[in-house]
């Protein structure tokens, strides 16, 4: 897992889902994610009762939609501001586990969460009121 700039996930859905922030300083809009992914919406039943990343993360189906040879683009907020990481999905489940400890705070903090595939044109997002969508893409060659 590496740190990478926010723009980098940003350029990214913007390939993906044609969206971009409305405004050079803001940070893409969760409700304009949604919205692009199109796909059903999942609510979760008692989402912020949940005290562990990876069950939730499960319930949220994150992985499940991954090939052994994505690499992943995670946006979380941390901290008071968006963080981007660049990790291979065989990662990730790994990556969600062990977050606490290493930033000090829950992957599922009570924020938004977006993951975008740089080998297919897949995303998966947690919205901070406790919804979840994906739209998964086959590998492009």
């Amino acid at each position: 897992m590496i740190i990478v700039e926010k723009t980098t996930v940003e350029h990214r859905l913007e390939q993906v889902l044609g969206i971009r922030p409305r405004h050079e300083q803001y940070d893409i809009s969760i409700d304009d994610v949604f919205a692009a992914i199109g796909a059903p919406v999942v609510m979760v039943r008692d989402y912020e009762a949940s005290t562990d990343d990876v069950d939730l993360a499960v319930r949220c189906e994150l992985f499940r939609h991954w090939t052994p040879t994505d690499t992943l683009l995670v946006l979380s907020y941390l901290r008071r501001g968006f963080t981007a990481f660049r990790l291979p999905a065989s990662e990730l489940r790994a990556f969600v586990s062990s977050f606490c400890g290493q930033f000090g705070e829950s992957f599922f903090n009570g924020d938004d969460v977006v993951v975008v595939s740089e080998s297919s044109d897949s995303v998966w997002a947690f919205h901070h009121e406790g919804a979840w969508t994906r739209r998964h893409a086959p590998e492009r060659s």
